[in-house]
């Protein structure tokens, strides 16, 4: 384990097998949140990795298990949906539509709040 006690890449892979396992067994509702935090590396770069008290935006891509779905294909579709809420100005909730287009939404960084606006 690293560091940081983060899982790493096998781990995620062997837990979300497992998480997949369970919902199709049980059918059971399953969804994977994909996050990546904005702009990281300028941040980084900019002003270290001590300044821990720097404001972060984050983008984010949901997508919702399908029985029928394989663990790389539900990665595949948060991926998506992560991608295109950076593509619509970062700092935003990507939802995988299956039904019709991706649906995104904004967050609102000045409230705790999720706001309520669509994109």
């Amino acid at each position: 384990m690293p560091l940081t006690g983060l899982c790493n890449r096998r781990e995620l892979m062997d837990r979300l097998e497992s998480e997949v396992a369970m919902a199709k067994r049980y059918k059971t509702a399953l969804s994977l949140i994909w996050l990546d935090i904005d702009y990281f590396k300028r941040v980084n770069d900019s002003y270290g990795t001590r300044r821990g008290e720097i404001r972060l935006t984050i983008s984010v891509g949901v997508a919702e298990f399908r029985a029928q779905d394989s663990v790389n294909e539900l990665i595949s579709l948060a991926d998506q949906a992560l991608y295109r809420a950076k593509q619509d100005g970062r700092n935003r909730v990507g939802i995988h539509r299956r039904s019709a287009e991706a649906t995104y939404t904004a967050l609102n960084p000045a409230t705790t709040g999720y706001a309520g606006q669509q994109a």
